[in-house]
């Protein structure tokens, strides 16, 4: 969530949020182990998928 968070407030461009993600891990992901890899799945799966996510919100959001 701080990656998505970090990359959106700052407005980065979708190919950044890649490198945002492993800075994350490298600076607070000591121990993780297998959750890395479902961390870039999720976030693959965000860009795989931005565009909807962007309708879905603006569809709901107040």
């Amino acid at each position: 969530m701080q990656t998505i968070f970090e990359w959106d407030f700052r407005g980065q461009p979708s190919a950044g949020l890649p490198a945002i993600l492993d800075q994350n891990i490298k600076e607070f992901g000591v121990g993780l182990g297998d959750e890395k890899e479902f961390s870039n799945e999720i976030i693959n799966g965000i860009l795989d998928h931005l565009p909807e996510i962007d309708e879905t919100i603006v569809k709901y959001a107040p």
